[in-house]
């Protein structure tokens, strides 16, 4: 409800404890000021690190099971608002693994976007009064 920030936890190889933050939320994202956060250390948005560590998560081993069987599943009359949570909720229903999957692309998509990055022609989000659509959004 934030506006999409994610928060992981992962290990390295030599078993330390990663925590991952993207702050997405919607203030950081009117202020042009989203940020990476990784072992409590900000991470430049484009910068060499920033590269690295795209790399490192973008082939990290997800481990765990992908057991669907004990995993139940949505509600086919769930109403969802954003394309990023319905890949998460569709992947929930695939397995723990899947949905860990979804959340890591979801972060790796974030970081990698204009909006992250600062480029040129890109755009906080707008006021919640700012809405460019004219009518109610579509139902699936």
């Amino acid at each position: 409800m934030d506006g999409g920030s994610v928060y992981l936890e992962a290990t390295d190889a030599t078993g330390c404890l990663l925590c991952i933050y993207l702050d997405w939320s919607i203030a950081a994202q009117r202020a042009g000021g989203t940020i990476l956060t990784i072992k409590d250390a900000s991470i430049q948005p484009g910068s060499a690190e920033e590269t690295e560590w795209i790399e490192t998560l973008r082939c990290a081993h997800i481990a765990g099971a992908d057991e669907t069987s004990s995993v139940p599943t949505s509600s086919p009359s769930r109403v969802i608002v954003a394309a990023d949570a319905k890949a998460y909720l569709d992947a929930i229903d695939q397995g723990p693994r899947s949905a860990l999957s979804a959340l890591r692309d979801d972060l790796l998509q974030k970081i990698q976007s204009s909006l992250h990055r600062r480029e040129p022609g890109s755009r906080a989000a707008p006021a919640l009064g700012d809405s460019r659509r004219s009518g109610p959004l579509p139902l699936p």
